[in-house]
């Protein structure tokens, strides 16, 4: 019950439920309704073999109705299974619904956050990693929806219904079937609780197995070269039967609660017959009281096992809700563009190798500013940790003297563009590559500035703006890659702009051409090219010095 009140996984369920109230009430009444037409089905039949057979102690006596004909209590009971068949078809048809709709709302929920989280690049793989098992998760949260908290609710009130029945027929038989209930729940919520340790355990080898494969197919070149294959083999088949015992264990304790919560749901109307019989309980009184725990029975095996249903859907949830957590900003956002970036004693380690130390600049919109880094000394690295996409070890970035920081990554990606390798054209086609935000002013705008750069660049003109965009770009050259990659970088018109080898894989023309959109661009955006090239960097001239303190690691 301690997970059932857990903060997030609760909000999550209470907020989409309470969405769906219409719905869930919808779903509550024909549960109810399903759940009286078996009982009413149960009696009617009762008296049927009565009817037939000729007995005397089932019949409807105790609530004073009339012996009724075989043939009219036939028709009866047809038409009683004629409307359970058409509740438990709409029951089923809405509890679908509204348990998809949850699991509709919970994987967009957590895909977006996934997108829209402020936590470096290197932050998100265990993010990833859940994002992979999400399938077993979102199963998980669909149960507990339909069956931990829809059905729940109609057996629960099936089974107060019967108790309120009992209590009316038999006070004692009452306080026997009350106290039957009890233990039974107490013995399998030991054991439920003992399940939820042993499949946290479970998910947690699963993981580890998981990011072991990942990791391993990464490495493969490596592994292979070192003939390392083996020693590979053998640590996957140590994590491998971890994960193997693990699972029979969770599966023999799995199978020892389904099989004692059908042991209690058969067991208790032998108890309750027992316990009548020897209390001298009439006998159509008693009857009434097998009907009632017969009904019981399948929504009592059902309570019986939803301990463990909260517990693997909460634990689901709870990792879904924790898969994106969005990092707020702790201050409010400016309400003006920027116009100061400075790089304050910037300094990043990867892999234990110092990439730069105390690395400063200084740019102003309106000023260009070239800094030269060797070939593999972090021009990359150093355009990810400006966009958020790596932390640095120690220093400041700041937008007109404030930290960014404070802001959150979101907006440092606000206000910069990158032309870089490392960030590649993304979208379903060239069109939808080039623009920030997908409505028709910024389609209408992108496609006009793609015609006129098919006029400027020659090697553009055999694209189209609704071409699709194919993985990885195996119909676009590199030439066209960073054309596109720099026509989208001016079209966000954001107020910095960050260049890694400006004029990498284009040709003469191309470069020339480009040199003089930049040109043309200066006065509105400030930039900082990266280059291991002198002669690129002189071109990025500006009056606005870079200082390096310790210099730049080479």
């Amino acid at each position: 019950m301690q997970l059932f009140f857990h903060s997030q996984g609760t909000r999550l369920l209470l907020q989409f439920l309470r969405t769906r109230r219409s719905a869930f009430a919808t779903v509550f009444a024909l549960n109810i309704i399903a759940a009286l037409c078996v009982v009413g089905a149960s009696w009617i039949l009762a008296q049927l073999i009565a009817a037939v057979f000729g007995f005397n102690s089932v019949r409807a006596a105790a609530l004073g109705f009339p012996p009724l004909p075989a043939s009219r209590l036939l028709g009866m009971l047809g038409a009683v299974l004629c409307i359970r068949l058409l509740f438990d078809y709409l029951k089923g048809l809405y509890q679908s619904r509204i348990s998809e709709d949850f699991v509709f709302t919970l994987r967009n929920q957590a895909f977006e956050q996934y997108l829209y989280a402020d936590t470096p690049g290197g932050e998100r793989r265990d993010v990833g990693r859940g994002l992979l098992r999400f399938s077993g998760d979102l199963d998980s949260a669909r149960r507990l929806l339909a069956i931990g908290v829809i059905q729940f609710a109609a057996d629960l009130t099936l089974l107060f219904t019967g108790f309120v029945l009992i209590l009316i027929l038999h006070a004692r038989m009452a306080i026997i079937t009350a106290f039957f209930v009890a233990i039974a729940w107490l013995c399998l919520h030991r054991i439920n609780r003992r399940l939820r340790q042993t499949e946290k355990q479970r998910r947690s080898r699963k993981s580890a197995l998981l990011a072991y494969v990942n990791r391993s197919l990464l490495q493969m070149p490596v592994i292979q070269a070192l003939n390392r294959q083996a020693r590979t083999r053998q640590r996957f088949l140590r994590k491998s039967e971890k994960v193997r015992s693990e699972v029979r264990r969770y599966a023999r304790q799995a199978a020892f609660s389904a099989a004692l919560s059908h042991f209690f749901s058969q067991g208790m109307l032998l108890c309750i017959l027992a316990s009548g019989m020897s209390l001298g309980v009439d006998a159509d009184a008693l009857f009434l009281v097998a009907i009632i725990i017969m009904a019981w029975r399948p929504a009592f095996s059902r309570l019986l096992r939803t301990d463990l249903i909260w517990k693997k859907g909460f634990l689901s949830i709870e990792k879904i809700a924790a898969a994106g957590d969005i990092r707020t900003p702790r201050h409010a956002l400016p309400k003006t563009t920027p116009r100061q970036l400075q790089l304050k004693n910037l300094s990043l380690t990867l892999g234990g190798r110092p990439v730069f130390r105390n690395l400063c600049v200084e740019i102003k919109v309106g000023q260009t500013a070239g800094l030269f880094l060797p070939a593999a000394g972090g021009k990359t690295s150093l355009a990810r940790l400006l966009t958020g996409g790596l932390s640095p070890d120690s220093g400041q970035i700041l937008f007109d003297g404030d930290d960014v920081e404070q802001f959150g990554r979101r907006y440092r990606r606000k206000q910069m563009a990158v032309v870089s390798a490392a960030f590649p054209l993304s979208g379903q086609s060239i069109g939808d590559a080039l623009v920030t935000e997908n409505n028709t002013a910024a389609h209408d705008k992108a496609r006009q500035w793609f015609e006129r750069w098919q006029e400027l660049f020659p090697v553009l003109q055999n694209l189209s703006y609704d071409e699709a965009l194919l993985p990885h770009h195996p119909h676009l050259s590199g030439v066209q890659q960073r054309l596109l990659q720099y026509l989208r970088a001016f079209l966000s018109e954001k107020p910095f702009l960050i260049l890694d080898e400006p004029f990498d894989q284009l040709d003469h023309d191309s470069t020339r051409l480009i040199q003089q959109q930049i040109s043309m661009r200066r006065s509105g955006t400030g930039m900082l090219a990266l280059s291991f090239r002198p002669e690129v960097l002189q071109f990025f001239h500006s009056e606005q010095t870079i200082e390096e303190k310790d210099s730049v690691v080479w």
